[in-house]
């Protein structure tokens, strides 16, 4: 199998342990069947856009079970391993693929009125997960208008600048409930004075 080959597989792979993980997650190690691989993983929301049409799919993950629809319906998941997501250069100099990885799931939540979600694996590391404020304050604060409450321990780094948190995924799926995305409604902006 070619680099190429043996790069698309790993992708696969990756994205079919996210939806398993996530199933599970959602209905607390009930079921791991709510979520699979988006045809073209994110690929036909591409197409759509570019004719000029609406689209109701975006993203690596599509719900195929009513329990995953409002997940899918909050965020466009975008799932990234690569054997290096050149998270450094991304710290330290605002550059690389990780970069990229983030301003293109952004890209697609815009249009599709959603919250950005990037779980992103590099070899040998863990498994991150990468939120904008307000999708953050989802889980952190339960959509509270409190958005300047500290965060959870959970947070790994805070990026204001790329409006991007990221997160342990472990840690993250151990310590957030998923109930609260039923529930959230955007918070209140205070009034600037």
């Amino acid at each position: 199998m070619s680099n190429g080959g043996k790069s698309k597989a790993k992708g696969s792979a990756f994205e079919r342990k996210i939806c398993k993980d996530l199933s599970l997650w959602i209905t607390d190690d009930e079921r791991d069947d709510l979520f699979w691989r988006s045809s073209n993983s994110g690929g036909r929301a591409t197409i759509v856009n570019k004719e000029g049409g609406k689209h109701t799919q975006s993203g690596d993950i599509s719900a195929i079970h009513p329990l995953g629809h409002q997940f899918i319906e909050t965020f466009v998941i975008e799932c990234k391993h690569y054997k290096n997501i050149q998270l450094e250069a991304f710290i330290f100099n605002g550059t690389g693929v990780f970069k990229e990885f983030w301003k293109q799931v952004r890209r697609d939540a815009r249009k599709s009125k959603k919250h950005p979600l990037l779980i992103a694996k590099q070899n040998n590391r863990p498994i991150l997960l990468g939120l904008d404020r307000e999708g953050a304050s989802i889980f952190q604060w339960g959509g509270s208008d409190e958005l300047d409450k500290p965060p959870s321990k959970s947070i790994t780094c805070w990026f204001p600048e790329y409006d991007l948190f990221i997160f342990d995924y472990e840690i993250f799926l151990l310590e957030h409930n998923s109930d609260v995305v039923g529930t959230w409604r955007p918070p209140k902006r205070k009034k600037k004075k």
